[in-house]
């Protein structure tokens, strides 16, 4: 039944009934907010993903990954097109090696 259906059907319901109320909640009342059922999933995931994201070779690996990006791009030039168009082709081949 579609959200129009079940309007006409409730206000139909009201008449009959003589209810003189006008107002309908069409807001659903939760019980917890959006944000803390974010927290509650985003900390289930993590506990049971923490052993993956904590690994130290997972931290040598970003370290790793930081250091050498941040030697490429370490006193780069952007002033032509030419020296633009390298920096974005490191950044194009860096996200894809990641996908």
């Amino acid at each position: 039944m579609s959200t129009l259906d079940r309007a006409e059907s409730l206000q139909n319901q009201k008449a009959q009934h003589g209810i003189s109320s006008n107002i309908v909640n069409k807001r659903r009342n939760w019980s917890t907010s959006w944000w803390e059922q974010f927290l509650v999933l985003f900390i289930r995931g993590f506990k049971a993903r923490r052993n993956e994201y904590l690994s130290w070779l997972r931290v040598i690996q970003v370290v790793f990954s930081a250091l050498l990006g941040g030697c490429l791009w370490w006193q780069s030039k952007h002033s032509t097109p030419w020296e633009l168009q390298d920096q974005v082709s490191i950044i194009w081949a860096t996200l894809f090696q990641f996908c």
